[in-house]
């Protein structure tokens, strides 16, 4: 894990939103919540894909 603070986690994660909003679902599942793809792709109700 990258060291950094909660205000930098946010950071990020706004300027995602403002450039590629349909990733941050994915990533926050992914990355922090340690879903795995199919795990989120149910969540989703998106199809799997490899």
């Amino acid at each position: 894990m990258i060291a950094g603070s909660r205000h930098d986690l946010l950071d990020a994660l706004e300027q995602l939103e403002a450039h590629k909003s349909d990733l941050v679902a994915p990533m926050v599942l992914r990355d922090i919540c340690r879903l795995d793809h199919r795990e989120i792709a149910l969540h989703l109700g998106i199809p799997e894909e490899p």
